[in-house]
């Protein structure tokens, strides 16, 4: 076959098919007796009930009619699922090593700052004080934190992504596109994380004795 022309759809699943004519594409590929898919432009979307009713109550054709949308989600399913469990995946491995890091760096601070510490004790300072004090300062870092990691991730948004669909062996062009409940969640979990992960110092640093804190 001889290729005549490369065109465009706009994003459209459209841009990874080879389109050409019928008879010579089934025989191309040895499949002269069969049609995997037809596409169907009707006159109206509201039509679309009736035609459903009509295709599928016709046994000698044994179709079944999907709108162009819930047809390519059915088709990506595998797809969707594989991408979210290996995002769950990468999530979890990350807030875990977050959490550890965001705990080494308030152990650091509190053994830092453990005569500050001591003075605030001794100033009248409650440990529910200290405690809140050091929570706070590490949700803020995680929040800083959260920020840049969304701040990277728009960029994303700019960059096409090829994978390949096993169900139907094509390839899928698809785009990371965070809408603002996926960045409040981020931020959200971020902070999750550094709450969890300042959590042990935090206490440790509320339980400091004043007299033993101001002569270390």
């Amino acid at each position: 076959m001889q290729v005549v022309g490369v065109f465009a759809a706009g994003g459209a699943s459209f841009e990874s098919e080879i389109w050409g004519d019928l008879d010579v594409v089934r025989t191309a590929f040895g499949r002269e007796a069969t049609f995997s898919l037809a596409r169907v432009r009707l006159a109206s979307p509201s039509q679309f009930d009736g035609f459903k009713a009509a295709v599928e109550s016709d046994q000698r054709l044994q179709l079944e009619a999907l709108r162009e949308a819930d047809y390519y989600a059915k088709q990506s399913e595998g797809t969707a699922a594989f991408i979210g469990g290996l995002g769950v995946a990468i999530a979890v491995f990350f807030a875990l090593g977050a959490m550890i890091g965001a705990t080494i760096t308030m152990h650091a601070a509190v053994a830092q700052r453990r005569r500050e510490i001591g003075t605030l004790r001794a100033l009248g300072f409650s440990r529910p004080a200290v405690l809140g004090s050091f929570l706070l300062e590490s949700t803020l870092l995680a929040l800083i934190g959260g920020a840049i990691g969304v701040s990277a991730a728009l960029l994303l948004s700019l960059a096409e992504l090829p994978l390949m669909d096993f169900s139907g062996w094509s390839e899928m062009i698809f785009r990371f596109v965070p809408t603002p409940g996926i960045i409040a969640t981020a931020l959200l979990f971020g902070c999750g994380m550094g709450l969890l992960g300042g959590l042990w110092p935090a206490l440790r640093a509320a339980r400091t004795v004043a007299a033993e804190a101001i002569r270390a």
